[in-house]
């Protein structure tokens, strides 16, 4: 037992004890109290250190380790293998997504799990990397392993990964960043590819690559003849004059085939066709109409249909106004309407939600749960309905009706996500960031397409909005491309 204060021993004596290290840290900023003044809020704190924990934890499988927050026994990790020591962590529901994933080469081992395409998620949650048993962070070999869930995952998700790499010490740099956290390799494009190949063909042996089906029959559901017809014999008509190697009279006489005529139609093709005129008879498009005042450059009341919307490059929607070219970008804009439209459900007395006829449960690691149980108030405002059960575990019985159809999986583990991402960058309440987080995880993504409709829905929520020119965090939505600066980009006056 040894008792240090201000780097001095003031006490050491033997005492009976199991195996093991106990630290009780107290006091920690005695001596530099002003760095306490640089310290985030407790819940932050907590996760950075918890966060560092679960590192230390994830490479030492054959120790055992307990985690206390304010007397609060959160984590009890018991001896055993890499693949329970992450279920441990982050919850049964990994257990059977998760691919063992292991290569040995000259130059490096490769050892670890991946998650399956259906882990991946829309900000970067469980991806951990290490080297010699010690995280890294390396935005090069991320790429090799998105790179390897190519065509698997929706564009804009990042899969989960657990992967250590053991290599020799000297073929490592570790002096380029003060916590040590990023390292450079002396061969990162060869280790690049082994990396990339020892996934796809861990994702290939699991069946989880594209393969086509070529037993699968197909077939078409052809509509049955009426009784008493019979399907008219094609008619070949002929051209007894043409001649192919008589130039001359080509001009003049018809070309091959363009004397071929398609043989009348049918009653019963003239019937369909009356059937499908009388379908979309009475369907009128019906675009309403809102006023919209551009705060851009010139204060001109325009209408949504007065725009001609068009997508550029999967991120922006572009239309021609009266001042030059509005450009909008999709993400910021869909993100301040979610955020506007939240806040308003979060006002009311009684949010509505709508019940599901399946309810959905979900397992969530200790760290997500304890999340959930401080946001349980803001969460339950949103729409949702849920129901907290053992093993962390949470039963989702109703959502928003506006995302009731979707999965509340993503929803919530989307949410979390990038609440902690926020509570790392931003300061904000808890309901400020309950509602930037929400928005953040369902708005579309950059690169999504968008059809007409769904451009002119969205151009008309924007502008139904108090404050449509930024969006929640002040990123601006919109800009105008003047006729001014047209005529400069072809040198014109």
């Amino acid at each position: 037992h040894i008792i240090i204060e201000g780097s001095e021993v003031k006490e050491q004596s033997e005492v009976a004890t199991q195996e093991g290290t106990i630290f009780s840290i107290k006091n920690l900023f005695f001596n530099t109290p002003a760095r306490r003044n640089f310290l985030k809020s407790n819940p932050v704190e907590t996760r950075h250190i918890q966060e560092e924990f679960t590192r230390v934890a994830l490479m030492h499988p054959h120790i055992a380790f307990s985690f206390y927050d304010e007397d609060r026994r959160k984590y009890v990790l018991t001896k055993g293998s890499l693949k329970q020591r992450i279920v441990e962590l982050f919850g049964k529901n990994l257990n059977t997504k998760i691919l063992n994933v292991e290569e040995h080469t000259d130059l490096v081992s490769i050892s670890g799990f991946v998650g399956k395409p259906e882990t991946a998620r829309k900000t970067r949650g469980e991806q951990y990397f290490f080297v010699n048993k010690r995280f890294i962070k390396h935005p090069y070999l991320n790429h090799a392993v998105q790179n390897a869930f190519e065509e698997l995952i929706p564009q804009g998700h990042f899969p989960t990964y657990f992967i250590n790499f053991d290599i020799d010490p000297k073929m490592i740099d570790v002096n380029i960043h003060p916590t040590k956290t990023e390292i450079s390799f002396q061969d990162e494009r060869t280790i690049y590819q082994i990396l990339r190949a020892t996934i796809k063909m861990t994702l290939g042996k699991y069946a989880f690559t594209p393969q086509l089906d070529f037993e699968r029959e197909m077939g078409f559901d052809a509509p049955p003849m009426p009784a008493g017809k019979e399907p008219l014999q094609p008619s070949i008509q002929i051209n007894p004059d043409y001649n192919p190697f008589n130039e001359s009279s080509s001009s003049s006489q018809s070309k091959p085939g363009s004397s071929w005529s398609a043989p009348e139609k049918s009653e019963r093709d003239l019937n369909n066709e009356e059937h499908w005129q009388k379908l979309y008879e009475g369907i009128e498009d019906e675009v309403s109409q809102i006023s919209l005042r551009s705060k851009l450059d010139t204060e001109v009341e325009i209408s949504a249909e007065q725009l001609s919307l068009s997508q550029v490059g999967g991120q922006y929607i572009i239309s021609p106004v009266e001042t030059g070219i509005l450009v909008i970008d999709q993400r910021a804009a869909h993100e301040r309407v979610l955020y506007d439209r939240f806040a308003h459900i979060m006002s009311e007395k009684q949010p509505a939600c709508q019940k599901k006829l399946f309810p959905e449960i979900i397992t969530f690691s200790p760290a997500d749960i304890d999340l959930i149980q401080e946001l349980w108030d803001e969460i339950h405002k949103l729409g949702f309905e849920l129901k907290k059960l053992e093993n962390n575990e949470i039963e989702v019985i109703g959502a928003p009706p506006e995302i009731a159809n979707m999965s509340s999986v993503e929803i919530l583990e989307g949410m979390l996500e990038q609440y902690k991402n926020n509570q790392m960058e931003l300061r904000l309440d808890k309901q400020s960031n309950v509602l930037l987080s929400i928005s953040k995880n369902l708005a579309v993504q950059s690169g999504q397409v968008l059809e007409n409709q769904e451009m002119q829905s969205l151009v008309e929520a924007l502008f139904e909005c108090d404050e449509h020119a930024y969006s929640p965090t002040g990123q601006e939505i919109m800009k105008t491309i003047s006729i001014h600066q047209i005529h400069n980009l072809f040198n014109k006056t």
